[in-house]
Formats: structure tokens, C-alpha cells, sequence
């Protein structure tokens, strides 16, 4: 659990902002960590000491925010009644996190200050400076924000987090009596360092206010300091002496008071007395006469142990003392900027404009880049070019005007108007002059089309490209690519329409955009027809039986409905013969040829019983082209046209002329649409039931139902 310290004194003048400066500074290079905080609202200065490791030295930004804005802030929030409901009992507890209205502090233009990889120091200044700083300080109601806010509960918060944040926090008090040293002296505080001179009024104000808020606060630890002695002035300096140490002698706690006294006494250094400046740039650490030894004494009472201080960095010592440089341009800079109107944007608004119109700045040079050959070929470079070029010249002036304006905000440097005016105009010039000589020239470019298939590349046939104001056509090499050369830098871009005509493949024109050399266009192999076949089986078989009706050599499969009635998807187109086959409970009732599409009339019959393929050879009979009802043995005459199928694998087919095939058997089916090389005569059955292979073919084919007599 940290501490917290106030640096009080009765009245201005003692040093005490210096002496809490500097003793922040030797606390943090002892690796603690350190808040700073200014409560001297009405007279607020010690952001001075501070101001080379502030990036807005003068507290005059729209970004710049303290202690003012921190309390303003609650006021504000406690006096708005909630959206719905009530608050919670510690709804203020977020919002009295201090330390988020602090400030690191930097190295001149570089990394925030850190000790040994701990100690580190965040200043929470009086509020931002400025014409309405004293009309928010005087305005605001403290009697309100206690009375009718809960303001002593929210600052004990205040004080509870930052005790856990923070090693030490060291709060600058207001002199004199009043509302805000009340809070920082009597609620804030477990130490108070009362600085006095030696002079009567000095001594008996800040004896006065001590001993009244150890009435208040008993237990507190108090160390009276000497501040701004005057060691020549003897004879005033002992009376001085012995007066302040009655006065303060039952404040200290120390058992050797008369030490105590003796060490605890600041000489006055003049050259302090001019400019706000650190003791550990201004001195080294342990030279004799030094004010540091004098730092470390009140860091000790303070920390209760030694301070260690180690010589600065002598680069980094230069840098900060260039900030406090007391030269004349530092003295004045303060005055002008009360004389120079109010910027009314600060650096945070200058630095989101400057990334806007850079992003959009990079973006159009990127357009630029890929698209100017496009507008350069399409005579885009009179009046119209004009207005493309004023957009992205203005974008770059304007990122190197408000970049400049931001970065002045920030360090507080004042750029010649020559400079800051005249370099973006030169760039704006730059750019617009530079968009018409420095843009690429458009040159014809070659287009290579890649055919690719499901199983990689097609090395044959040729690609077909329609540019729409060309057609040009190209040959697929064993590469696997067909290249078009020499085509016009204006056409980039552009849609074109690509035809692959590989045989087997799919010959579709596809659209593509030309916006690189080369293009993979994929193909797809040609598809199969497919026709939609529908038929009636019958007779209807039971409710009990299962049906599959499907085709020999695809898979597809369909069972009829309650009604005999199917509809099924085949490959083929109309004309096309296909293997039909039905089966009920696993058995072939059906078997034949079909012409698509159909509708079709299915018979089913009697699946052939077992081992019907094993019988003897027997004689087939086949109808003459001449004959009315009469039949011929296998050996026929050359006028005999039949075309048959047997399940023997050894049978030959019987044409015109064929010799005897005595060993043919198991007639199965016969061609359904040829006879003799015409259509089949009207009344012949197109086929073989697989019943009648069982006994032998010594009659005449099945007539088809409804025919009563052999065709003649």
C-alpha cells in the first residue's frame, strides 16, 4: 500500500513546488512509482518543472486535461439521475481512478521515463490553461459536490485506489486556508511536509495549520521544513531558528529533535529562484553545495530508507536542459501564444486528419497506378484527367499541412508560414504536374487461356476469344495453353468471352475480366441426354410384393405406384433402344427392349423356374420373310432376315445367308423393330417370353394380346 504526501505551506514563496519536484524525481529514480499532483488550482505552476517531459508544455491543448476536469467531471455525473433504476452504492468507484487523467512523462522525443525498469512518474496537472481556466475554477461549487454529492466519499475513493496504484502520490497543496487545501491536507494525506522561511508570519501560519489538522487527523506524520535559508544573515537567522522550533518541536515525532531540526533546512539557491529547472540536470548528484543532497534528505523522511542517485545520461542530460534553457524565444513563447488567436483544433484533430487524407492519398496513387493506362488509352488526359488529378494532389497537400500543424501542436515549435504553407503547395504542384509526365506508357500485352478438365489439362483443340471489337482464335498446345499475342493495352480490363472447343468437352462461351496475363478456364466433359421414360405395368402386382423397375447398364432404379404407373430419369434420347427389366420379390418377371420415350405397356409373366439355361440344345424356328404361318428349320433360305440374340455365348447371329447353326439355343429375345431389314410386319410380337424357352420352339411366336390370327 502506497503513501500519500502533501507539500503544504501558509504562504507562497517557500519552494515548495521545487523541493515536491525534485523529491518525485529522486523517488522515482529509486524505482518507486510516483503520482504527481497539482492542487494548487489558483495558482497552478508546477507543471513548469515538468514541462520538458511534456509533450503540451504550456496545458493549453483541447486534449490537455487535470484535476479540474477530473472533479467537473464527477460533479456532472452525480447530478444526472440515472437512466433507469439506481445506482449502485459504488457507482463512483470507476470514476475516481485519478491516474486516468494523468500524464506520463517523456523523454524529450522519446520513451516514457522509466527507472530500472519500476520507477516512473504520471502528473495530473491543475486543468488545462487558458482565458476560461479561472472562470472554471471559480465557478465550481465545492460546497455542492460535498454537501449534495457525496464528494468526501468519493475523494476517500480517490485516495484508497491511488494509495494501490501508486508507491507515492505527492500532492502540491494551495496555500493559506481554503476548501481544496482542506481535502488534500486533512481528508488526502498520511504525511503532511509543512515548508515555512524563516520569517514570524511563515512560521506561526504553518505551525497553526499543522497542529489544527493533527486535531483532525491525529496520528498524521508531519515534518516541518526550513525552506530558502539564508545562511549569511546570522543575527536574524538563530531568533528565526529557536522560534520555529518551539513552534514545531511537539509536531516532529523524531526523538532527537535538535538533528531533526539541523539537517532538515534547504539553502537558498539563487539561480532557482529564476527558472523552474531539476535539480539532477542542473547539478551533479553528490557535488558539495548541491540542493540534490538536500532532495535526498527530504525523499528519506519521507520513503524512510536511503535515495540512491546516479549521474544523468549526458545526452539526455543536454536535452533536458535545452528545454530549460532560459532563452528569450522560451520566455516569450508563453506571451505569444496569449497574443495568437486560439487554435480551435488541436493536435489529436490534426493528426486524424493527416492519417484520413494520407490513407486516402495512398489510395488513390494505388487507382493511379493500375488505372491510368486504362484512362490514358481512353483519351482521359484533357479536362477530365484535370479533375482526377486535383483530388489526389489536394489529399497529399493536405496530409503534409495538417501532419505539419499536428506536429507543431505537439512539440509546440511554430513552423515560418513560408514552410508551412509553401510545402504542401509544392507538393500539390508536384503531384498534379507530375501526374501527366510520370505516368506509365500503355503497352500491348500477351494473354495466355489454360483449358483445364476434371483430370487436368487439355493439350488439343483450340480456344475461340471475342474481345467484342476482335475475334481472335488460338490452338491448345501440348503445353496445355493457347497464348494470344499483341493485344491492345486498352482492352485490360475489359470482359471477354472464351469458347474451348475440345471434342468431348462441353463448347460454352464463359465471361472473364482480362486483369492478369493469365486465365484458367475450366471445362466440363459432354454430357449424356437424358429423357424422362413412363409406362404402366400389369397385371398390378400385390400390396405385399416389392417392385424395382430399372435399366440394364445404368443406375437407375424406380418402383411403380398403386396403380402400376412409374416415371423414371434414363440416359438416351428419343429413338434410343433400352434393356427394361422388372423384378418382383428378387425375381425377373420382365426382360425386354424399349424405345424411348415411351409410354410404355409392361406384361409381366412367370420368371423362368431354375437352371432353364442348363437345358439341351434345342431347335429354333424363326419367322420367313415369305412365309404367311410357316415355320423353317435353322438352316434357311438366303431370304430369311431374322435378327436374333441367344444366351449361348458360342451362338452367331443368323443373317442373310447364314450357314446352319444347329448348336444355337435359349432364344431370348428378337430384335423388337427389324425384320429383314424393314420395319417388323404389324401384328408380329417383338419378343420371347422367358416361359416359353422351357419347351420346345416348335410353333410360331406368341401372338400379343388382342391379335387373333398369325399376321399374314
Amino acid at each position: 500500500m502506497g503513501q500519500i504526501v502533501t507539500f503544504y505551506s501558509y504562504k507562497g514563496g517557500t519552494g515548495r513546488s521545487m523541493a515536491l519536484a525534485n523529491v518525485a524525481w529522486a523517488l522515482a529514480s529509486n524505482r518507486q512509482k510516483v503520482l504527481v499532483i497539482d492542487w494548487d488550482l489558483e495558482a497552478p505552476g508546477l507543471h513548469r518543472y515538468f514541462r520538458a517531459f511534456l509533450s503540451d508544455k504550456e496545458l493549453t491543448e483541447p486534449e490537455s486535461k487535470g484535476l479540474i476536469e477530473f472533479v467537473r467531471n464527477y460533479a456532472l455525473l452525480a447530478a444526472t439521475p440515472p437512466a433507469e433504476g439506481e445506482r449502485a452504492a459504488n457507482w463512483y468507484e470507476p470514476h475516481a481512478q485519478i491516474w486516468k487523467w494523468a500524464t506520463p512523462l517523456r523523454w524529450p522525443r522519446g520513451p516514457i521515463l522509466n527507472f530500472a525498469n519500476r520507477g516512473e512518474i504520471q502528473f495530473v496537472p491543475a486543468g488545462r490553461q487558458g482565458p476560461d481556466y479561472a472562470e472554471r475554477i471559480n465557478t465550481f461549487d465545492w460546497h455542492t459536490l460535498y454537501q449534495a454529492h457525496g464528494g468526501d466519499r468519493f475523494f476517500q475513493s480517490v485516495r484508497e485506489q491511488a494509495k494501490r496504484e501508486f508507491d507515492y502520490v505527492l500532492i502540491d497543496s494551495r496555500t493559506g486556508v481554503s476548501d481544496t487545501s482542506g481535502i488534500c491536507t486533512i481528508q488526502m494525506p498520511d504525511i503532511l511536509v509543512a515548508c515555512y522561511t524563516y520569517n514570524f508570519q511563515s512560521i506561526m501560519g504553518a505551525s497553526d495549520i499543522a497542529r489544527r489538522i493533527l486535531n483532525k487527523r491525529s496520528g498524521l506524520a508531519v515534518f516541518p521544513v526550513a525552506m530558502r535559508v539564508e545562511f549569511t544573515e546570522t543575527d536574524s537567522l538563530i531568533p528565526m531558528r529557536k522560534l520555529a522550533r518551539e513552534r514545531f518541536g511537539d509536531l516532529v515525532t523524531t526523538a532527537n529533535h535538535g538533528e531533526y531540526f539541523d539537517k532538515t533546512e534547504v539553502p537558498y539557491y539563487p539561480k532557482y529562484s529564476f527558472f523552474e529547472r531539476l535539480a539532477a540536470f542542473e547539478e551533479f548528484p553528490n557535488a558539495k553545495g548541491s540542493i540534490n543532497e538536500d532532495v535526498r534528505h527530504l525523499a528519506f523522511l519521507i520513503a524512510g530508507s536511503e535515495m540512491v542517485q546516479t549521474p544523468i545520461d549526458e545526452s539526455r542530460r543536454r536535452d533536458v536542459s535545452q528545454e530549460f534553457d532560459p532563452t528569450l524565444a522560451t520566455i516569450m513563447r508563453p506571451m505569444e501564444a496569449e497574443t495568437r488567436p486560439v487554435e480551435r483544433f488541436g493536435a489529436r484533430t490534426y493528426g486524424i486528419a493527416a492519417a484520413a487524407a494520407l490513407l486516402l492519398a495512398i489510395g488513390l496513387s494505388l487507382f493511379y497506378l493500375y488505372q491510368v493506362p486504362k484512362l490514358v488509352l481512353a483519351g482521359v488526359k484533357g479536362q477530365l484527367f484535370y479533375l482526377l488529378l486535383l483530388p489526389w494532389a489536394l489529399l497529399w497537400a493536405g496530409f503534409l499541412y495538417t501532419g505539419l500543424k499536428g506536429y507543431a501542436r505537439v512539440t509546440h515549435r511554430h513552423f515560418t508560414m513560408l514552410f508551412q504553407v509553401g510545402g504542401p503547395v509544392l507538393i500539390f504542384f508536384l503531384v498534379f504536374v507530375g501526374g501527366f509526365y510520370l505516368i506509365p506508357q500503355a503497352h500491348p500485352f500477351d494473354l495466355t487461356i489454360r483449358p483445364v478438365g476434371p483430370h487436368g489439362a487439355l493439350r488439343n483443340g483450340k480456344v475461340d476469344l471475342d474481345l467484342g471489337a476482335t475475334r481472335r482464335i488460338a490452338s491448345i498446345g501440348s503445353n496445355g495453353e493457347a497464348t494470344f499475342q499483341g493485344i491492345p493495352q486498352s482492352f485490360w480490363g475489359s470482359t471477354a468471352d472464351i469458347l474451348i472447343e475440345v471434342e468431348g468437352y462441353e463448347a460454352t462461351y464463359r465471361h472473364y475480366t482480362i486483369n492478369r496475363s493469365a486465365i484458367e478456364v475450366p471445362v466440363e466433359p459432354t454430357r449424356s441426354h437424358v429423357t424422362i421414360l413412363s409406362g404402366t405395368v400389369f397385371p398390378v402386382p400385390g400390396k405385399q410384393q416389392s417392385v424395382e423397375i430399372s435399366v440394364v447398364g445404368q443406375d437407375v432404379k424406380t418402383k411403380p405406384d398403386a396403380s402400376g404407373a412409374f416415371v423414371m430419369q434414363v440416359a438416351g434420347q428419343e429413338g434410343d433402344r433400352i434393356r427394361l427389366v422388372v423384378s418382383v420379390d428378387g425375381k425377373v418377371v420382365y426382360d425386354e427392349y424399349q424405345i424411348l420415350p415411351g409410354p410404355l405397356a409392361v406384361r409381366l409373366h412367370e420368371a423362368a423356374p431354375p437352371g432353364w439355361d442348363k437345358i439341351p440344345p434345342r431347335e429354333a424356328w424363326c419367322y420367313q420373310e415369305k412365309a404367311s404361318a410357316t415355320t423353317q428349320r435353322w438352316g434357311l433360305n438366303s431370304g430369311f432376315g431374322a435378327y436374333c440374340h441367344y444366351s449361348d455365348q458360342n451362338c452367331e447371329k443368323a443373317r442373310s445367308g447364314s450357314s446352319t447353326a444347329s448348336n444355337c439355343a435359349h432364344l431370348t429375345d428378337i430384335n423388337p423393330t427389324v425384320w429383314g431389314g424393314r420395319p417388323l410386319p404389324k401384328g408380329y410380337f417383338a419378343s420371347w417370353y422367358r416361359q416359353n424357352l422351357t419347351a420346345p420352339l416348335s410353333s410360331p411366336f406368341p401372338i400379343p394380346p388382342g391379335q387373333t390370327e398369325q399376321p399374314k
